[in-house]
């Protein structure tokens, strides 16, 4: 019982966590896939996909559910992102992920104005 509840607390903490900022949601830290896509989130929104879940968006990989999952998110207002870090430690090139999954590091410019808290979070966690 006390295991149970400790794992509903986590995933709880995890989701309020999401949920700090709407504009920047995280899977593979504290969260899955599932779990980060179904957070509340800003209309328009970016969607880390950090190692543990970077996998499941490998195109060669990805199950139909994922597939479903990737594009729901996009069509609820999510740029999908992960981080190239990953991609070198999972030694995987952009091309390997699920199609318009965007690669970030920490040296990326952004040339649309000024970044925004949720864009210098992306860069940091990315860094």
């Amino acid at each position: 019982m006390r295991t149970t509840l400790a794992v509903l607390l986590g995933l709880s903490l995890g989701t309020l966590a999401q949920a700090a900022d709407p504009d920047l949601v995280i899977a593979g830290h504290g969260a899955s896939l599932e779990q980060a896509v179904a957070a509340p989130h800003a209309p328009t929104y970016r969607l880390l996909v950090l190692r543990k879940e970077l996998v499941r968006v490998r195109a060669s990989r990805a199950e139909d559910e994922v597939r479903a999952l990737i594009e729901r998110a996009r069509h609820g207002g999510a740029v999908v992102f992960v981080c190239e870090r990953d991609l070198r430690a999972e030694r995987l090139q952009p091309a390997d992920l699920l199609p318009g999954i965007v690669a970030v590091d920490a040296s990326d410019v952004w040339v649309n104005g000024t970044p925004s808290e949720a864009d210098l979070r992306l860069k940091s966690l990315c860094s």
